[in-house]
Formats: C-alpha cells, sequence, structure tokens
C-alpha cells in the first residue's frame, strides 16, 4: 500500500492517494509506525500524519516504535514533530 501511496502521489492521483492514505491508516502497527510516519510526512498526507503521530505517542506503542528499524527515518522528516506529541502527553491519558 506504501508503494501505491508513492505512486499516486507521483503521479497526482488524488482519489487513489486518498484511498491508500485511508488504508494505511487502518493497518498501524507500532512496529511499522515510524515508517508510515515518514511516508506521510514525504508525500504530505496530512490525515495519516495525525494519526500517526498520535498512535505513535500512545505510551503502549512508543517502546516498539522507537525500537523498530523505520525510527530512524524519522530523523529526516518530523522527528521534532513526534517528540512535541510525546511530550504533550497522549490524549486520554491520565
Amino acid at each position: 500500500m506504501q508503494n501505491l501511496l508513492v505512486a499516486a502521489d507521483l503521479y497526482d492521483l488524488d482519489r487513489l492517494k486518498a484511498f491508500c492514505e485511508s488504508k494505511l491508516c487502518e493497518e498501524l502497527a507500532a512496529a511499522s509506525v515510524a515508517t508510515t510516519l515518514a511516508l506521510a510526512d514525504q508525500h504530505h498526507c496530512t490525515q495519516l500524519k495525525a494519526i500517526c503521530l498520535r498512535f505513535a505517542a500512545h505510551p503502549a506503542n512508543v517502546a516498539e516504535m522507537t525500537q523498530s528499524e523505520g525510527f530512524k527515518h524519522l530523523k529526516e522528516s518530523c522527528l521534532r514533530e513526534l517528540m512535541k506529541t510525546l511530550a504533550s502527553g497522549y490524549p486520554g491519558r491520565e
């Protein structure tokens, strides 16, 4: 789905891009959220990026996400934004 999103963005296929973005939102996992977040940032997928940030900031996902291979890709894109989200706390956390 990630490769299809890249192609849809490259060829300005907005409906296909939105479909891919929606599917990627449904398939988030702690092990892959860092890669998906970097992809969302690179291809200007605001909905996917926001959902990834919320998912990554959840306390149950932080440890696995930071140990993932994709986490190093965030250094090149939106690590600062993720850290800001983490620092502000996860909504609903008490």
